[in-house]
């Protein structure tokens, strides 16, 4: 399955979601939900 991700925020957030990327049955929504809203994560380097 293709990760459809903001560049960028998407490698950010595979490091603090990586288990519920593995165990959700939905991963992408929960990746997409949690950069958008996660608090306290710095902008990734463009």
């Amino acid at each position: 399955m293709d990760r459809i991700v903001a560049a960028g925020d998407h490698d950010l957030v595979i490091g603090h979601v990586g288990a519920a990327e593995v165990l959700s049955p939905a991963p992408l929504l929960y990746q997409r939900r949690t950069y958008t809203v996660w608090p306290g994560v710095p902008a990734p380097a463009r």
